[in-house]
């Protein structure tokens, strides 16, 4: 595991749990804290209309940080218990 990743996922977690204790409201994602460039490889995108578990896997197996979904896109509950447990965010595009 590269650093970058490692401290991403170390940053994730204490956001996790600044937002369980009530310290943070609302959507932060690891990108935005760290304030660096997004690269190739830190968000994957989806054109799919129903997320499932196998597309969460498929990015995390990526090394992506971040899956970016349609708006519309139905998340299936088992796709975003995985995405927790992989530490990958799924954000829904704005279009």
């Amino acid at each position: 595991m590269d650093t970058d990743r490692l401290i991403a996922l170390i940053v994730e977690a204490v956001l996790e749990e600044l937002e369980r204790q009530g310290v943070l409201h609302g959507e932060c994602h690891t990108a935005d804290v760290l304030n660096t460039p997004k690269e190739q490889n830190a968000v994957s995108v989806s054109d799919k209309h129903v997320i499932s578990e196998a597309t969460v896997l498929e990015s995390a197996k990526s090394g992506s940080l971040v899956l970016e979904v349609a708006r519309d896109a139905l998340i299936t509950p088992l796709a975003n218990d995985t995405a927790k447990e992989r530490r990958v965010t799924i954000r829904r595009r704005d279009s």
